[in-house]
Formats: C-alpha cells, sequence, structure tokens
C-alpha cells in the first residue's frame, strides 16, 4: 500500500523539478551548456569537435536529458504509480492527461522567463519522453502475457 504512494510523491517531486528547470533562464542553460559541450570535447573528444559542433552536441543533449530522459523517467514512476490502482481504465485517462499538461506546463512557464520560448517540439518530445517507457513496458506485458 505504501509502495504505490511513494511512486506517487515521487513523480510529484520529478514533476516540481521540470517545472522548476522551466524557470531558469536562457543564459543560464547556454552557459552550464557551453560549458558542458567543451568539457565533454576536450576530454571526452579530444578536442576534434569545432565550435558549432560543440553547440550542436549542447544543443541535443539539452534536448535529450532535460525533455525526453526526465520525462521519461517521471512517466516511469507515473505508470508505476497508476498501476497500482484499481480503477486502471481510470487511471489510463489520468496518466495520458496528467503527461500532456505537465508536458504543457514546462513550456508555457518558459512565456515568463526572459530568454526562454515555449516551443511545440518541445511538447511533443517532453510527452513522448513521458509516455515512452510506460508504453513499451506495456507491450512488453501484453506480449509475454500472450505467450504464455
Amino acid at each position: 500500500m505504501r509502495k504505490k504512494w511513494v511512486f506517487g510523491i515521487i513523480t510529484l517531486l520529478l514533476s516540481a523539478l521540470i517545472i522548476y528547470t522551466s524557470l531558469n533562464t536562457g543564459e543560464t542553460y547556454g552557459s552550464v551548456g557551453g560549458r558542458v559541450g567543451a568539457w565533454v570535447n576536450q576530454y571526452l573528444l579530444f578536442n576534434s569537435l569545432n565550435t558549432t559542433e560543440v553547440e550542436t552536441l549542447t544543443g541535443f543533449g539539452g534536448k535529450f536529458i532535460g525533455h525526453y530522459s526526465l520525462f521519461a523517467v517521471t512517466g516511469l514512476f507515473a505508470y508505476l504509480f497508476c498501476r497500482q490502482q484499481k480503477k486502471k481504465a481510470v487511471f489510463a485517462v489520468i496518466f495520458i492527461v496528467y503527461g500532456f499538461i505537465l508536458s504543457g506546463m514546462g513550456e508555457i512557464t518558459q512565456m515568463f522567463v526572459q530568454g526562454r520560448y515555449p516551443t511545440v517540439n518541445d511538447v511533443i518530445i517532453d510527452f513522448v519522453g513521458f509516455t515512452m517507457i510506460p508504453l513499451v513496458l506495456t507491450l512488453y506485458r501484453h506480449v509475454n502475457r500472450s505467450e504464455s
């Protein structure tokens, strides 16, 4: 009984982290991403990338880590919470709606932050990240159940 609420609390904490990080300015992310990209180029890629390639690496890392991965982990915990509820169909709808609202809120908050702007592409990346792990787990469970 307690475990399901732990999953729910972790989901809410990760959701709060997503909204909080949406409030950072563009300059914060630019400087941090630039330092990380420069470090990766220097120590892992032995300075083999030029400036444009480092910026591309930084942009990809921001999208993959900041959008997709953080939402994927949040979606996993939301799925674990919803999966343990008695009315699974109701919680499946709540899961989808929650993922869409969280994806949208992460972008809407950027409208009020200097140097940041919301994009529909980011909402899509966020939502796909949120739903990807639960979708794969559900399909895996369904396929394994039919083979038995």
